[in-house]
């Protein structure tokens, strides 16, 4: 290890815990289940564990402390996830739709403040926030998880890998209905249960593996926990306990990427080139061979069609586009291949990264273009079965120049989409393609790639931007004038 980094290491142990080291506050930079017939609400929903005493009553749930009425949320009512969070995973909520009920700003937003994880050695973020209902954020760097204030200071900071010396640990964190946060230690392999107010550790299970090789470009190497109804923790289709942090039956597969779980705790994911169901015992229900498919992006999605509940995932079948299909499975149990007629699918697409499912239940992917244009494209289910299928809409800009979307678009509960660029714009379309505005982030940081932005209750956005080269990662945050 070099010795100035050596030096620093020394400094900060020699010094204790002043302002600035990783266990004391600082300022910022600058000062449900699913109805399948509605992806809504399902009447009969469990309610998720109430901390407040005496507990809350029917309609509303337990923030911090305090019971307030529950909001609906669009994505699924994510009742295994932290209430009335509006983003409680980089997912979105417990469908993986990467939708949220809040609603971004209709005006170019501007900075508001920016946020660098590094104190005494580099950090970068790989990935955004998550965010709680009381608008507290949660971010997981290279050694660290931090939760920051709505103004960008620093609540509390924590460790979370044993040693710097290490592979860095960065991975995701979830928000869990019973007021704690997982963190991901991709390093270790490790999963860290730790408390939201205190960021103090409550259990560390080793050997889940958790986090990964995912990137910037699409997601879909990264493993991020999912929640069922009851609390259970899905990690790589192995059960977890969240009181205990004890480890299920081994399944018959491990995962690959983010399971999704239904409102019977069956979660769905990629095993092997297929998509698999597994029982809360680790069982399999059934599985579904995707004919080779080449690559597979984002997590798997639970959504509906004609009135049925189906899971899927858009996946690449070869190497060259466009060769991309994306098919819905109904959760029963589907055909034994993606071409079988039972199977509806789309195909023949151009897309390239992880989708988003609008309101009325069409895809929204990125389109990173094959040949002088890229930009975002809309697809509708009436589109399923037809010989040559025809997006709604694309909206198409300059390949690799501005508003050449990178890497995952986020849905509003107006149903306006939000999207990051190559080139540090931050996007926004209207549901029918038209850009609403756009807004260059970063330029002083030298800042190039911006990640998936995710969307606060108070409708300030959160963006991780990265410097070219990988010197630096910041967060920051927009808000309209």
């Amino acid at each position: 290890m070099p010795l100035v980094r050596l030096a620093l290491i020394a400094l900060l142990v020699a010094c204790g815990s002043p302002a600035g080291s990783p266990d004391a506050p600082r300022p910022p930079v600058d000062a449900v289940s699913v109805d399948a017939a509605t992806d809504g609400p399902r009447a009969d929903a469990p309610v998720a564990p109430s901390a407040c005493t005496p507990a809350c009553g029917a309609g509303d749930v337990c923030v911090a402390g305090a019971c307030v009425a529950a909001i609906a949320n669009p994505c699924g009512p994510a009742t295994g996830y932290a209430p009335n969070s509006p983003w409680p995973t980089i997912t979105g909520c417990e469908t993986n739709q990467r939708r949220t009920f809040a609603i971004g700003p209709a005006a170019m937003p501007a900075v508001v403040w920016r946020w660098n994880p590094t104190v005494g050695i580099n950090q970068a973020m790989i990935w955004g926030p998550v965010i709680d209902g009381t608008g507290a954020l949660y971010v997981v760097s290279e050694y660290d998880v931090t939760r920051l204030a709505p103004d960008g200071s620093e609540v509390w900071r924590r460790r979370i890998v044993a040693s710097t010396d290490q592979v860095a640990g960065a991975g995701p964190a979830v928000l869990l209905a019973d007021g704690d946060v997982l963190v991901c230690v991709a390093s270790q392999p490790e999963i860290q249960k730790r408390r939201a107010a205190t960021g103090d550790l409550v259990w560390t299970t080793t050997g889940a593996y958790c986090g990964g090789n995912g990137s910037l470009i699409d997601d879909s190497g990264i493993t991020v926990p999912a929640v069922a109804p009851d609390g259970t923790i899905s990690n790589a289709g192995l059960t977890m306990s969240p009181v205990t942090g004890a480890l299920g039956p081994v399944p018959p597969r491990g995962c690959v990427g983010t399971p999704v779980i239904d409102g019977a705790g069956i979660a769905y994911c990629m095993a092997d080139g297929q998509l698999v169901a597994l029982r809360p015992d680790g069982t399999q229900a059934w599985s579904s061979n995707l004919d080779g498919f080449h690559r597979m992006f984002g997590h798997v999605m639970l959504t509906s069609y004609q009135g049925q509940p189906v899971v899927t995932i858009p996946v690449q079948n070869g190497v060259v586009t466009p060769n991309q299909w994306i098919a819905l499975y109904p959760t029963a149990g589907p055909g034994t291949t993606a071409n079988d007629p039972s199977v509806p699918h789309l195909s023949g697409m151009t897309f390239f990264g992880p989708a988003a499912v609008a309101p009325d239940r069409d895809l929204v992917f990125l389109n990173r273009g094959t040949g002088a244009t890229a930009g975002v494209e809309r697809w509708g289910q009436d589109q399923i079965g037809a010989a040559t299928p025809v997006a709604r809409w694309i909206s198409a800009t300059p390949r690799g120049g501005a508003r050449s979307p990178h890497p995952a678009p986020v849905i509003d509960g107006n149903g306006d989409i939000y999207y990051g660029s190559y080139d540090g714009y931050l996007i926004s379309l209207d549901p029918a393609g038209a850009e609403r505005w756009r807004v260059r982030i970063g330029l002083a940081d030298g800042v190039g790639n911006l990640g998936t932005p995710a969307i606060a209750a108070d409708g300030t956005i959160y963006i991780v931007g990265h410097a070219t080269g990988g010197a630096a990662s910041y967060l920051y945050a927009l808000r309209a004038p």
